[in-house]
């Protein structure tokens, strides 16, 4: 397994480019926009998963999230993903 990397979808449309990549990670935090094309997608990754966990943002999205509440959104999420705790 490897121990830690980020993908970035960068568009919903992209997911089917990463799911054979999710099975070599014991958990996988899923952090996809908060409407429902993100939910779905969100949705799609986690059928590929071993483990995997939803981040959902009180935005739209991370963006819009540290527009909204600054640097403290930010530390929320990286702090709660250090814990493990399913978002």
């Amino acid at each position: 397994w490897a121990e830690a990397d980020l993908i970035i979808l960068n568009g919903a449309e992209n997911y089917q480019k990463v799911v054979n990549l999710l099975n070599r990670y014991k958990v996988v935090y899923i952090a996809t926009d908060t409407d429902e094309i993100g939910k779905r997608v969100a949705k799609g990754l986690a059928r590929y998963c071993q483990g995997a966990v939803r981040v959902i943002f009180e935005a739209k999205d991370l963006d819009e999230a540290i527009k909204s509440h600054g640097k403290i959104a930010y530390e929320k999420i990286t702090e709660r993903f250090d814990r493990g705790i399913n978002l």
